[in-house]
């Protein structure tokens, strides 16, 4: 290898690998945090099924605030047999708690 093409690539390997480095750190965020987001219609067409309802259970709509401007929705399921506790099922980030609903159906 030549004197110039040597010094030709240490100039440009650098901000090369830097790029490349920061576009996995980008990429990787947005998977990891912001992946796919599961709306009714996505669990319908992915599970067959999209609301309680689909099973038969009776339910109410729950939404606790947990912080300012910051609500946590989902399902509170009430059982006429005797209570032995408290089961809190939540999701994942950008998730939705629908695609296991058959765990609740279940309980």
């Amino acid at each position: 290898m030549t004197t110039a093409r040597l010094l030709l690539l240490l100039v440009l390997a650098p901000p090369a690998v830097y790029a490349l480095y920061r576009l996995f750190v980008w990429w990787g965020s947005r998977v990891i945090l912001r992946s796919f987001r599961r709306t009714p219609r996505r669990v319908r067409r992915e599970f067959g099924y999209s609301g309680p309802e689909d099973f038969q259970l009776a339910y109410e709509p729950l939404a606790i605030e947990t912080a300012p401007g910051i609500t946590l929705h989902g399902f509170l399921f009430r059982t006429t047999a005797p209570r032995r506790g408290v089961l809190v099922h939540l999701h994942g980030i950008w998730d939705s708690c629908r695609p296991r609903l058959p765990l609740a159906a279940r309980m």
